[in-house]
Order: C-alpha cells, then structure tokens, then sequence
C-alpha cells in the first residue's frame, strides 16, 4: 500500500446492490444502448490517430519488456489459448498486465449483467503466461457484481495462483524490479462499492521514487472507437506527470498514441478486449496487444524505446475453445 494512503475503517464494508444499476446518466445510457446495437460509434475521429504499429520513440538501454492486454471477460468455460503469432510476439516480454474483469465465483446472479468467471481461466491464464509475471488488474465496473466477500475471495483465489493482483483499495499497485510503479484504478462501478482503487486517490498512486510511473485505469465509455474530447483532455493533464497511459473499459480497440505536449510519452486510450466467451456479442471480440521496452536514456531518465502494438481478435473455433488471435486489421477502422 503506497505510504501516502489513509484508508477509512469501513473501506471493506457490504453495500446495498441493485438488480439494474448503472454508472450512466440517461444520455450515457442511451448512447451504451445504441452503440451495442449499431456501434462502435466513430466519433472524435480526427482528435486522436494511431502511432506506427511499430517505432521507436527514444533511444534507450533496454531492460524490461512489458506486455499489455486489454479486458479478459468470462469465456462460458471455453478454453482460451492463443495463436502461435500471438505466442511469438509475447515471448520477450518480462511481465504481461491485464484487467481481469468478473468475479471467480459458483453462485448466481444476483444483479443484472453480473459477470461470472469459472475457475478454468486460472488454468488457461497460467498456459497463456507465467502467473508469477501476470499482473492482473481487478479494478473496474464489474468488482462490485458479488458484494466485497465474493470479490475478496476471487481476489483471493488469483493470488494463490501466483498471479499478481492489483486493484483492492489496500493493494492499487506495484512495484517491478525496484523501478517501476504501476497503478490501477476505476472511475466506473456499476454497483456501490468501496473497496477498489478509485480515481478519487489517483493522486497517492504515483510513486516519486520511482524510475517509470505507469497508469492502467478502467475509464472512458464503451463501444466508442475514439476517446471523448474530455478523456482526451484528462489523459494529457496526467501525462504532464506519469510516463505512459494503458487504458481498458470501452471492449473495442482505441488509438495508441503519443502525447501532443511529451512526444516521448504514450498514451493507449484503450486495448479493447482480449477474450470473451458469448457468440452473440460480436462487436466484443477485438482488442490489441501492446509491447513496450523500458530503460534509461543518456542521462539516466527512464524512457520508452521500441514500442509495438497489433489487433487480436477472439475466435470462438467451437463450444469449448477460444483462440486469441493476431490479425492485421479491425473492421472498426479504415486502415
């Protein structure tokens, strides 16, 4: 727990859960509704562009890789694997970092759109990387589904594993190798709930002893193709501070790209999806995997060097398997 954070008594407590309950206001709402039906929405286009999917932003000393992946959603007890591409472009990495969004749990729903994992994705996360080098984020709208018991015991669970969990309130980050601070937080909870990293605290998330400080925040609105001109603004004002942005929450791939006011900083407004069980909900199945090299410039200040990123895609083969795949284009954009 950063040294800063004061945490009130009651941070663990049960809160009244609603069968339908949303972070939306009517128009957000409506707008969730619609993009579901007709989506992604392509708003905002011309505010943000993606960077090559491969460059070098600094000439660096390399020293840790990091992979990144976007929502790792239930998958109805399908095996996830992935494609041999996918294996091959992840294999360098040092440590990979996703947003492990549902609640490993046996009971049913009691809330409308609960997501549930089974415990099979701890077996085909493991197969898919090491736990003990996974950094899984359990910070976003969905912590809330179960109460804070049954979040606590899938919390729980995914540590016993030996994978690394951030995201309770106590626990917002971590620190890799020594120099490397990342930070998860939500702004969306579908259901009240208090015992996640939140954007409220953000500021006591940044490490100042740090050599990197990265943010891997659940923010922006779903099924939208390109940030929110307020996104926008608000990633910038924190990249005045922190060294790179990796975003998750909309589950359609938005645009890697650098900062306008620090070219040598990045921002990845969101990686999409990574997996997903339902047949049905087609647009859910894209997202992007995104590998970056860290170390010190010249003057010993840690940078980004060689950034690379590529679409993937979730293909359900059959009633029991998921294949994450890389694919060179995503029919949501025109390049």
């Amino acid at each position: 727990m950063p040294a800063s954070l004061n945490l009130d008594k009651n941070w663990r407590q049960e809160e009244t859960r609603k069968r339908f309950s949303t972070p939306y206001n009517i128009q957000e709402l409506l707008h969730f509704l619609w993009n579901n039906l007709f989506g992604p929405e392509k708003k905002y286009k011309s505010m943000t562009s993606f960077i090559p999917k491969e460059i070098v932003l600094n000439q660096i000393t390399p020293e840790i890789t990091l992979g990144f992946i976007g929502d790792i959603l239930p998958t109805r007890n399908r095996e996830v694997s992935i494609s041999r591409r996918l294996q091959k472009f992840l294999e360098n990495c040092d440590y990979l970092v996703g947003n492990f969004e549902g609640t490993i749990t046996h009971k049913k729903r009691e809330v409308l759109l609960a997501q549930i994992h089974s415990q099979r994705i701890l077996s085909d996360l493991a197969k898919i990387f090491p736990p003990e080098r996974t950094i899984l984020s359990c910070s976003n709208n969905h912590a809330g589904d179960f109460g804070w018991k049954v979040f606590n015991q899938s919390y729980q669970l995914l540590k016993e594993k030996n994978f690394l969990v951030i995201g309770r309130r106590d626990e917002p980050s971590i620190l890799l190798e020594d120099k490397i601070n990342l930070a998860a937080l939500t702004t969306w909870t579908n259901q009240p709930c208090s015992y996640l990293s939140n954007i409220q605290e953000l500021p006591e998330y940044f490490e100042e002893n740090a050599l990197f400080n990265i943010l891997f925040p659940h923010w922006g609105y779903e099924l939208q193709c390109f940030p929110h001109p307020n996104q926008i603004a608000f990633g910038e004002a924190l990249l005045n501070k922190w060294d790179m942005i990796v975003g998750h929450h909309s589950h359609s791939p938005q645009p890697v790209s650098t900062s306008a006011n620090h070219p040598s900083r990045v921002i990845a407004y969101s990686l999409g999806d990574f997996c997903i069980g339902s047949i049905f909900l087609k647009k859910y199945h894209f997202g992007i995997v995104l590998k970056v090299q860290l170390g010190p410039q010249g003057n010993n200040t840690w940078r980004i060097g060689k950034i690379e990123w590529e679409f993937i895609y979730a293909k359900i083969k059959n009633h029991k398997k998921i294949e994450i795949q890389l694919v060179s284009q995503c029919p949501f954009f025109d390049f």
